[in-house]
């Protein structure tokens, strides 16, 4: 635990920083029964978190829909070949549920400052830097990744 006169320790560093998210999730989830959603959310959780684990990568976190991954720079071919299994293998994951949504990755890479952020009592590995809000900006209709990534491929 930190306390107010201990600053969190952060670090600066290079890395692959993806986000994902689910086109028409928000029109599939008001279809269908809440504790349903859930549940399929939660698997599908999983079944991301194991297919970038084995890719190398980690998970920050999910939001809703959404996630935030990184990748360590050096291993960018890596990265770019477990986004793009992510795509395959997760939309197929959806398909068979009869889900009707498909996954829209952006990738980039860029330094970040990275360490436990959150409340006083509570903290959690985080990433934050213009880097990370670079990535968000990307236009994607399927796997997007900047000339920035493409250099380092």
């Amino acid at each position: 635990m930190f306390t107010k006169t201990e600053p969190p320790t952060l670090r600066e560093q290079e890395l692959v920083i993806a986000v994902f998210d689910l086109t028409g999730y928000f029109r599939f989830s008001r279809t269908r029964p809440e504790r349903e959603v859930m549940n399929l959310t939660s698997d599908y959780y999983e079944f991301v978190g194991d297919i970038i684990a084995d890719g190398g990568g980690t998970v920050i976190k999910f939001m809703g829909d959404a996630g935030l991954l990184v990748y360590p720079a050096a291993e960018a071919d890596r990265a770019v070949n477990n986004l793009l299994q992510l795509k395959h293998d997760g939309d197929a994951w959806l398909a068979k549920r009869k889900v009707p949504c498909e996954n829209i990755i952006k990738a980039h890479v860029g330094k970040v400052f990275c360490g436990p952020f959150g409340t006083r009592s509570e903290k959690r590995f985080d990433i934050f830097g213009m880097a990370v809000m670079d990535t968000f900006k990307l236009e994607s209709h399927g796997l997007a990744i900047s000339p920035e990534l493409f250099r380092k491929l």
